[in-house]
């Protein structure tokens, strides 16, 4: 947002248009310091939510590897009960749930570099 401000000077009212320059001044730097605050309130919020989609990957591919693991001990004791075969269904079930949950997270934000060439 870009603003011109048309100032014409006569020696009567100077002292006046300086002060009202300077106040303008006042406001702009009081404006930009808050939206500094913002912007690092906002930064800090996004790092912890970066954090904890990591964290919720790193537990997804850690589930995805036991349950791997635990088919293949099911598969060389031979039969698998009923019960078994629905619990694993189950969890394999809110496994696929969460990585789905995770990827849709994922696509709101575009993996394109941020400004200043921060990856993203």
């Amino acid at each position: 947002m870009a603003s011109t401000v048309h100032i014409h000077l006569a020696p009567a009212d100077l002292e006046d248009k300086l002060d009202t320059i300077v106040k303008l001044l006042k406001e702009l730097k009081m404006n930009e310091a808050q939206m500094l605050a913002r912007l690092s309130a906002l930064d800090t919020a996004l790092g912890s939510v970066a954090d904890g989609v990591t964290k919720i990957g790193t537990e997804t591919d850690g589930l995805q590897v036991d349950i791997a693991a635990l088919r293949a001990q099911l598969a060389n004791a031979g039969a698998i009960s009923p019960a078994i075969e629905a619990a694993l269904a189950s969890v394999e079930a809110r496994l696929g749930s969460v990585a789905s949950a995770v990827a849709a997270v994922d696509a709101k934000v575009p993996d394109t570099a941020l400004p200043g060439g921060v990856a993203p």
